[in-house]
């Protein structure tokens, strides 16, 4: 798994590529919270490279998502393909943020 940081204005990106899984979820889960602990309020998780989310990563987006409730922020999602839109949707986690069609909409909706 790959990850990219980038910011775009009051925006934090993560851009994700691979499979995320319990080998590669805790480098997600180090670099997520990393940049929750560094004070941004709006990240945008772009998961157009990613074809599999397991219950790891699904553990992941929820420990992210209530850092950022404790801290009166969001995490949307972004780029989802369909595999992981369907994990998505079948556990809930579709409720619990933002879904983007693409990284550049999300941007464009938060700048």
């Amino acid at each position: 798994m790959n990850l990219t940081e980038e910011k775009s204005g009051k925006v934090a990106v993560l851009r994700v590529e691979g499979r995320i899984d319990a080998l590669t979820s805790p480098q997600l889960e180090a670099t997520l919270l990393g940049i929750i602990q560094r004070g941004e309020r709006s990240i945008v998780i772009d998961l157009a490279e990613v074809d599999y989310i397991s219950s790891a990563g699904l553990r992941v987006l929820l420990i992210g998502a209530k850092q950022m409730r404790v801290s009166e922020g969001s995490i949307c999602l972004a780029s989802l393909q369909i595999g992981v839109k369907d994990v998505l949707a079948s556990t809930g986690f579709m409720n619990l943020f933002r879904i983007f069609k693409s990284g550049q909409s999300a941007l464009e909706e938060l700048a």
